[in-house]
């Protein structure tokens, strides 16, 4: 297990969680939160937030589309 890197852009306000180095396809929840899976596989790898704070001052949350799988 790699673990979850962070990344956060703040000149253009984007946060992004990355489960592993293999690379993946987005897909958009209509949001502006972006997925990314695994071509092969189908699992979720990562995942992205376009205007994360803009998005966390007018809600004080954000809901993830994604479902962790504890081992």
């Amino acid at each position: 297990m790699e673990g979850i890197k962070v990344w956060y852009d703040e000149d253009g306000d984007y946060l992004e969680f990355s489960m592993t180095k293999k690379k993946g396809i987005f897909e958009d929840d209509g949001r502006g939160i972006f997925r990314r899976i695994d071509p092969k596989t189908k699992d979720v790898i990562g995942f992205g937030v376009i205007n994360f704070k803009k998005k966390l001052r007018k809600n004080k949350h954000i809901d993830l589309p994604i479902k962790i799988k504890v081992v």
